[in-house]
């Protein structure tokens, strides 16, 4: 399974720390080591897990990391793991399934519209298309449900490991440091504007000046002539 590749490939360096899971080699990188921090936090991702279809790195920003590091310890990345491994498996069987039957209804109606209607074929393809595009939404909308239900499994059995009380603490850890992040990131835009509107006025203060003395060279000027 290869799960965001082209992050993947750019994670060249030695990671920070390394897991044996699974039988997989998962390797842990800051992100703010990388040119992916906006990309992902500016979204609200904090981690990504990535893969090559064989091993995993988990590109993480460093004080999320450091911050709630107990979340990211073997057994719990164990399950993180099956979750992604069984989502890939149910997603590629469906798919294909979907696609099997999809391109035989399309190809049926295709097929007998040309041999029963053939003046009225391109009504029986606009017809095909659009049993396709409706196929399609009820299919992504069935695939979503199955791994919504999935991911909601997947969280409940790291609650079991983690306890109830130190799960509590990882969405309270993790919401607290969010709202630092942001808010350190919000300080940092006032302080732009701030200095922005400092430059713009040492402009206008420069503009004012320069006016002013331009007037009184030309008092001066009158008054010599």
């Amino acid at each position: 399974m290869k799960l965001n590749y082209k992050v993947f490939k750019t994670l060249v360096e030695e990671p920070f720390l390394t897991q044996e899971v699974n039988g997989n080699e998962v390797g842990f990188y800051y992100m703010n080591e990388t040119p992916f921090l906006q990309q992902f936090v500016m979204r609200g991702r904090f981690y990504v897990w990535t893969s090559d279809g064989k091993n995993y790195k988990l590109l993480i920003e460093r004080g999320y990391y450091e911050r709630v590091s107990y979340f990211f310890e073997k057994e719990i990345n164990a399950v993180w793991l099956n979750f992604l491994e069984e989502v890939t498996t149910v997603n590629s069987r469906m798919s294909r399934n979907y696609l099997m039957i999809s391109m035989g209804i399309s190809l049926a109606i295709i097929i007998l519209f040309s041999i029963l209607l053939p003046e009225q074929l391109t009504w029986g393809i606009i017809g095909a298309l659009i049993i396709t595009l409706v196929g399609n939404m009820i299919h992504s909308n069935r695939v979503n449900k199955i791994v919504r239900q999935m991911n909601l499994d997947a969280q409940e059995e790291i609650r079991e490991i983690l306890t109830e009380d130190k799960f509590n603490q990882f969405l309270n850890d993790q919401e607290e440091y969010m709202k630092e992040y942001f808010a350190f990131d919000e300080d940092e835009e006032e302080f732009d504007e701030e200095l922005e509107m400092l430059e713009t006025t040492d402009e206008t203060n420069e503009t004012d000046e320069i006016e002013e003395v331009e007037v009184l060279e030309e008092e001066e000027s009158k008054d010599g002539q």
